[in-house]
């Protein structure tokens, strides 16, 4: 009996010990594990983003302008070349038998008209010999020497011999013009027979070769259907091609810094400025975008390449020495917005423009400031109730335990 007295009295001790412990044990702070962070003036950059496509700002389908079989291909794909390197060579058989035939059809005309104008001096002569006929008939007509018909007679052959020579100064005229056509035809001839090479119209780098030897290729001239032989480009002035929302373009001007990455090149960014914006917006899936144009002017923009996909960031406005919180530090509120104070209170705050990840408090706060670095992760603070004696007075409501002692 007196070991089962001795086992309760030690069992009601050690309870009155734990409990004692409990309420005397020290607690943190419900805010001691709560992360702050220093307001300090910074600069924040305010950008525009855009996704977008590298492209070559002169870039081309090289056709041909003759028709005809190709009979050499001098470039492949990636080679660099100058403006007027020759790219490829068609049969020249028919270009060659061409300009023949205009020559021939040249000289022949040339000759006829050579023969035209003497048929005209022959005329004028003639014309100048029944003039001085028809004059002499005339006085020998007056002094009764010839009779009115052979006046008569010398008079028509006069007539029809001016008549002639308007004839042939007619027929020269012609003659003249149809060997300015054969000329103009043997010119024509000479530069089809010319275009049988096709040459590069720049310098630049040869991005694709869509012919072979022996491929027959169709004129791009006057032809619905014509044959791209390769794809040049000029691969030292490149751009960015992409399109902004219509929420971002007012922000954006001809002139501003671009930084934007590639797949390619995941760890580094390259530089660019905007080069041009479309005054006008096109609708895509009921989102009216505007074409945006940045010139590449990093100088490492050798490694980038056509149709490479691009991520861009317009840099739209800088500011500097300012203050700045993370976009987590802040809360909204009854229309406010707030921040949380490391003691848990709140503090209404105005604030200014973003970058996406910071935002700019334009007043509330001070350089120097604390403030919780995640304004959702805790709740306004209580006031706590005074307690007094060996045991604190637990809270109304329930809930947990406050710390001992004033805090």
């Amino acid at each position: 009996m007196k070991r089962r007295t001795i086992a309760i009295v030690m069992t009601l001790t050690l309870a009155a010990a734990v409990t004692l412990f409990y309420f005397l044990m020290p607690r943190p702070s419900s805010h001691a594990s709560v992360e702050t962070l220093t307001v300090l003036p910074s600069d924040i950059t305010l950008v525009a983003s855009v996704a977008g496509t590298i492209e070559p700002h002169a870039q081309v389908s090289i056709g041909s302008r003759a028709s005809g079989e190709v009979i050499e291909v001098a470039v492949e794909e990636g080679a660099t070349v100058a403006e007027g390197d020759v790219l490829f060579r068609l049969d020249r058989t028919d270009a060659e038998r061409q300009v023949a035939t205009a020559e021939i059809d040249l000289a022949r005309l040339r000759a006829g008209l050579a023969q035209a104008r003497a048929e005209l001096s022959s005329a004028e002569l003639a014309s100048t010999d029944d003039a001085t006929t028809a004059d002499l008939a005339e006085r020998t007509e007056a002094r009764g020497l010839t009779t009115a018909d052979a006046s008569r007679s010398a008079r028509h052959a006069r007539d029809l011999a001016r008549a002639t020579v308007s004839l042939r100064r007619a027929s020269v005229s012609a003659a003249r013009a149809q060997v300015d056509a054969a000329a103009l035809a043997v010119d024509e001839a000479r530069r089809n027979l010319e275009r049988t090479e096709i040459r590069a119209p720049f310098a630049g780098t040869v991005l694709s070769v869509d012919v072979e030897r022996g491929t027959i290729v169709s004129s791009a001239i006057g032809s619905i259907t014509s044959t791209t032989l390769a794809t040049l480009a000029d691969l030292s002035d490149l751009r960015m091609i992409g399109q902004l929302d219509e929420s971002q373009v007012g922000a954006v001007a001809v002139g501003q810094e671009v930084t934007f990455r590639v797949d390619a090149y995941p760890a580094r960014t390259f530089a660019g400025r905007v080069q041009r914006v479309s005054p006008l917006g096109v609708e895509q899936s009921s989102v009216v975008v505007f074409d945006v144009e940045v010139l590449v002017t990093d100088p490492d923009a050798r490694l980038l390449r056509s149709g490479m996909s691009a991520d861009a960031d317009i840099v739209t406005s800088r500011e500097t020495a300012v203050l700045a919180i993370p976009l987590a530090a802040l809360r909204s509120r009854n229309g406010a917005r707030e921040v949380v104070l490391p003691d848990g209170t709140s503090r209404v705050v105005t604030t200014g423009a973003t970058d996406g990840e910071r935002i700019v408090i334009a007043s509330g706060l001070s350089a120097g400031d604390e403030i919780v670095a995640d304004a959702l992760s805790v709740r306004e603070a209580a006031p706590e109730r005074a307690s007094s004696g060996l045991l604190p007075t637990p809270p109304r409501g329930g809930g947990s335990r406050p710390s001992g002692g004033a805090r």
